[in-house]
């Protein structure tokens, strides 16, 4: 019997889209897999002075890759930040993620 779970985003408009999905046949290996390597985040300023902002990622399953440690977007200008899964955290807690209906927010 193949079983599948699914990584799902939603956003506040109610749009949810798949992220990735676990899934094994019997007694095999769990195979994981993210339809995209990463994720994209964008923070965009767009005032006319600096913008201090925080990043908390909450869950471990997830790794942001932040372009550097300043906490600060300059005016009128675009930061990016990179989310991509914990493969290693996921496989650990493969009986946990798969009971859990969506991971992230």
């Amino acid at each position: 019997m193949l079983r599948n779970y699914r990584f799902i985003h939603s956003f506040t408009d109610g749009i949810i889209c798949q992220l990735g999905k676990i899934s094994r046949r019997d007694d095999e290996e769990w195979t994981v897999k993210f339809e995209q390597e990463y994720r994209t985040i964008s923070i965009e300023n767009l005032l006319d002075s600096p913008l201090d902002y925080e990043i908390v990622n909450d869950t471990v399953y997830f790794e942001l890759d932040i372009p550097d440690d300043d906490k600060r977007a300059s005016p009128r200008s675009k930061r990016v930040v990179n989310v991509r899964p914990n493969y290693k955290a996921i496989i650990d807690n493969i009986e946990s993620v798969r009971r859990v209906r969506k991971i992230g927010k």
